[in-house]
């Protein structure tokens, strides 16, 4: 399944906004988040 990362998250991400990052996921997840914890990927 591939995953579809919006600009605007991308930002969220590298200026490390943890908090702003999680309020956008929740507005498109049916899910909540409580807690969000991010790693560095191996990935590039």
């Amino acid at each position: 399944m591939e995953k579809i990362f919006y600009p605007s998250i991308n930002s969220l991400i590298r200026e490390g906004d943890i908090e702003a990052l999680t309020e956008a996921l929740n507005a498109l997840s049916p899910f909540e988040l409580t807690d969000l914890t991010v790693k560095k990927s191996d990935r590039n």
